[in-house]
């Protein structure tokens, strides 16, 4: 496969023009706009200005929040202050199986993503289930690792966060990499 790489770069009339290789793609981008999205860190730029900072992994320490904690204010405000910021949480305490399963209703992926916002539903609906499957029609329903990669960046709109919640531990393998975007 080809690898998209900078041709070239050059100011016009007060605009970035970078080109891309190999296919000659251009984009123009106003100063203001790169202004407006830096991600340095700066005040009022980009990425700083949202609260998002970059990461490595050694110096990450993902927040958690017990599910039973989802009411209280406080451990709410702590984990959701850590996703803006870092990009990744964990809550715990979820049940395995079907969720409204049994005489008390379990909370699912849909649950737990509500504590932040509204779900959107595509069309695989709220929730895509990965599997492995003998003839398998997406590369989600295989056993096989997949590289870091972003999913469904061409929605619109893009998704905010997207939850996974292992229903079944596989004995090897299952290694999740996680990347702060920067």
């Amino acid at each position: 496969a080809d690898e998209v790489v900078v041709e070239s770069a050059e100011v016009e009339d007060g605009r970035l023009v970078v080109a891309f290789g190999p296919d000659g793609t251009a984009s123009s981008f106003d100063a203001d706009w790169l202004e407006a999205h830096r991600y340095d860190g700066r005040p009022g730029s980009g990425a700083g200005a949202s609260g998002a900072t970059s990461w490595a992994a050694g110096d990450l320490a993902v927040h958690r929040l017990a599910w039973a904690d989802r009411d209280d204010p406080v451990a709410l405000g702590a984990v959701t202050a850590a996703l803006v910021r870092d990009g990744v949480a964990i809550v715990d305490g979820l049940a395995t199986g079907d969720p409204g399963v049994g005489i008390v209703p379990r909370p699912g992926v849909p649950d737990v993503a509500r504590l932040w916002g509204p779900v959107r539903e595509t069309n695989y609906g709220e929730v895509f289930h990965v599997r492995a499957e003998a003839e398998p029609t997406n590369l989600a329903f295989t056993p096989k690792a997949l590289n870091v990669h972003t999913d469904n960046p061409y929605r619109r709109p893009v998704p905010g966060y997207q939850l996974l919640h292992c229903l079944v531990a596989s004995g090897t393998g299952g290694v999740t990499v996680l990347l702060d975007g920067f």
